[in-house]
């Protein structure tokens, strides 16, 4: 789905105690006194993950989310909720099962619906498969609508109700953030939205909703569009993926962010647990080779995850040779491009339908180049270079007082002018199989505003110069971004035990 509108109003939420605080002011605008019960004013939510016990104050205090539905419901208003229920083959093996994800998940949700499924007939829960083209796929889509006698606001970002998403902007680790696996920091980000591009949003509610064989007869409302005209500056165009269809699949999300990778002129900056997805990385490449000036800035986890960490360090290496004036090899050999006649990257993916059932794509590629005094070239592969002299692509991890912080969130910045935001990861599922929805907002005030927040979020003041500054250099209460190299990722050379077909990430 591609589709557009302008002047709306975005306001950019950080990390997810502000997601928690406005999500409760949205719901809230349900129980205002004022407000007399219709069916034009509503709830519609759909997530990846819910927990009605989430508290939406603070950790362990206030209403929980699901006392607070029932109140809405007690005034006569209906809620509708979608949730993931994964597919049986999911739940019987395969990556999912492994992990158990989709057990786990799966469990958590169908409670949702023991609990609150029917309440006052005005509470209803959708549990919904995500027929997508391979196994162990989902629909990751995020998003709260609010009506109010047919005036929306939409909340869409990369946060789960699910208390294991709570945190401050300033991730300083207190034990009401304990987060499952002991104590920690989580980084994500959303947005709210007004004006018409909340019917767009909604509109793809209603698409998900619609293929449940309850909803057949009964009249759908909808915000209407009167009252949902202008009410900011911002354009937007709202961005799927989605390959529940063989024919009208939709790879919107990465063709968009294709678009502005090859239009970027000053930076990009990325920030998502991972920057996998090969059609991402292969354009990068193909950017960067043209444009000596460009900086490009990726925002990651710090290098524990065996299956990410490999595909990161390929996706590093790569973006990074293109650009650089050199790199070492394992043996300790340094390749001056200076000295080179041939300098090129060679990559063996592919993409299409042949990828639905193996495709072994990032680590096939290789280097070759060739010195101005030898005959023949010299092939290399991506995983014997240790390291990259001079790249324009820096790989950075943010910590607070050495702690790691992860870093959950779906954001990309191009130029002070572009925005992407929603729920779809930089991989090759988010990009080519999940069911995603992504934001882009190219509106150059709101970027600046999302740059100068977010860098500053990190503890980077001056904002204006990023695209030429060492963002490590600088640290703000002990928060900052640690530049990460192709030897942190060493544990990682190849891949993971018994993962054969990359499909899936």
């Amino acid at each position: 789905m591609r589709a557009e509108s302008a002047r709306n109003l975005v306001t950019f939420l950080v990390d997810g105690k502000a997601m928690f605080t406005q999500l409760k002011a949205q719901l809230s605008r349900l129980l205002d006194p004022a407000l007399p019960p219709g069916p034009d004013s509503y709830v519609r939510m759909a997530y990846w993950g819910f927990d009605l016990d989430l508290h939406l104050d603070a950790i362990n205090a206030g209403k929980t989310l699901g006392q607070l539905l029932k109140e809405i419901a007690d005034r006569g208003f209906r809620v509708e909720l979608i949730i993931w229920q994964p597919a049986l083959i999911d739940l019987a093996g395969g990556k999912f099962k492994s992990e158990r994800m989709a057990s786990d998940q799966d469990g958590a949700n169908l409670r949702v619906k023991r609990a609150i499924d029917g309440y006052k007939n005005l509470i209803k829960v959708y549990c919904e498969v995500y027929n997508g083209w391979v196994a162990a796929t989902s629909n990751h889509q995020k998003m709260t609508i609010v009506s109010c006698r047919g005036k929306l606001s939409a909340l869409v970002g990369g946060i789960n109700l699910d208390a294991w998403y709570w945190d401050d902007d300033r991730h300083s680790f207190k034990p009401e953030y304990e987060r499952s696996g002991g104590a920690g920091a989580i980084h994500d980000t959303a947005v709210l939205v007004e004006g018409p591009a909340t019917l767009l949003i909604e509109e793809e509610w209603l698409r998900r909703w619609a293929s449940q064989p309850a909803s057949a007869g009964r009249t759908i409302v909808r915000g209407e569009a009167a009252k949902n005209a202008a009410a900011g500056s911002s354009p937007i165009k709202l961005l799927t993926t989605n390959s529940e269809k063989w024919t009208g699949r939709e790879v919107d999300i990465q063709h968009e962010l294709k678009g502005a990778i090859s239009g970027a002129s000053q930076y990009m900056y990325f920030e998502n647990y991972a920057f996998a997805d090969p059609g991402l990385v292969t354009k990068l490449c193909d950017t960067l080779k043209t444009k000596p000036s460009l900086r490009v800035i990726v925002c990651v986890p710090a290098a524990t995850d065996a299956t990410f960490g490999y595909l990161t360090r390929l996706a590093m290496v790569k973006a990074s040779l293109v650009s650089g004036t050199g790199f070492t090899l394992r043996s300790g050999t340094t390749i001056q491009r200076a000295a080179c006649s041939k300098w090129e990257l060679k990559e063996t993916w592919r993409s299409g339908i042949t990828a639905t059932v193996a495709n072994r794509w990032l680590e096939n590629d290789y280097f070759e180049y060739q010195l101005t005094t030898a005959a023949t070239a010299v092939q290399v592969k991506l995983n014997d270079i240790i390291g990259v002299v001079a790249p324009q692509i820096t790989f950075y991890a943010p910590s607070r007082n050495n702690r790691p912080i992860y870093v959950h969130s779906k954001l990309a910045i191009f130029d002070d002018a572009t925005v992407f935001i929603g729920t779809a990861n930089f991989t090759y599922r988010s990009m080519r199989y999940d069911g995603e929805m992504s934001l882009r907002i190219d509106d150059a005030s709101f970027a600046r505003r999302v740059r100068d927040r977010i860098f500053a979020h990190w503890g980077i003041t001056n904002a204006a110069n990023v695209a030429t500054r060492d963002l490590s250099s600088e640290s703000h209460s002990g928060t900052r971004l640690a530049p990460l190299t192709l030897g942190d990722y060493d544990g990682w050379r190849n891949p993971p035990s018994g993962l054969q077909n990359y499909t899936f990430f």
